[in-house]
């Protein structure tokens, strides 16, 4: 019965996350986000360092389960603002490739999933800008259900974002689908809008229709 719940629970938020996307397409005031820029992604050439990373239901996930796939490594956290900013736009983002070979893994270094479960709540009770309030329902979806291809994990430690070279949030990394590091980009990213869909998708092989 529980089970049963949670799926009845992804796909209701899967649905809003949809309809975030196709709103998103006529509502060209939310870009909150937007530098001249957009992506101005960093280039990188070396094999992305492992992990071993709890889900919240304890779930150990690791880089080589992703393999043959993109990832977005994305390192946050629920204190930092431009965080906050990124998260409607990467739920935008996450839908529009979910039919591609592609995967984004929100990694935050709170310390604990109920630090997440709290901001979320909290989106959900009073958005942040209320140009777009179903955009931050969406958000706080994302964040607290994992999906077809976008999971939040722990590093509560920060030891994986050390790693990466990472110290300031929002950073994000993009591993190619034989775990090579292929862009870094500093700071929050328009990742919803169609311009930055765009470059991202002349970065990976294919193309999203």
């Amino acid at each position: 019965m529980l089970r049963w719940a949670h799926v009845m629970i992804l796909l209701a938020g899967l649905g809003l996350l949809l309809a975030v996307v196709l709103e998103a397409s006529n509502h060209r005031q939310w870009q909150t986000v937007t530098p001249p820029d957009l992506l101005d992604p960093q280039p990188m050439d070396g094999k992305a360092p492992p992990f071993a990373l709890a889900d919240r239901a304890n779930r150990v996930h690791t880089l080589a389960e992703f393999k043959d796939k993109w990832v977005l490594l994305v390192f946050w956290a629920t204190w930092c603002e431009p965080c906050k900013e990124e998260l409607p736009h990467l739920a935008t983002m996450a839908m529009k490739f979910a039919n591609e070979p592609f995967y984004l893994l929100m990694v935050s270094v709170d310390k604990k999933f109920q630090d997440i479960d709290a901001m979320a709540s909290q989106l959900r009770k009073q958005a942040p800008s209320s140009d777009f309030p179903k955009a931050w329902e969406a958000a706080s979806v994302f964040i607290s259900t994992d999906g077809p291809n976008f999971i939040t994990l722990l590093d509560p430690d920060a030891k994986l974002a050390h790693k990466y070279g990472t110290s300031l949030f929002p950073e994000s990394y993009l591993i190619d689908p034989h775990g090579m590091l292929r862009k870094k980009f500093i700071g929050a990213k328009p990742w919803g809008i169609k311009e930055a869909i765009g470059e991202l998708e002349t970065m990976m092989t294919g193309k999203v229709e």
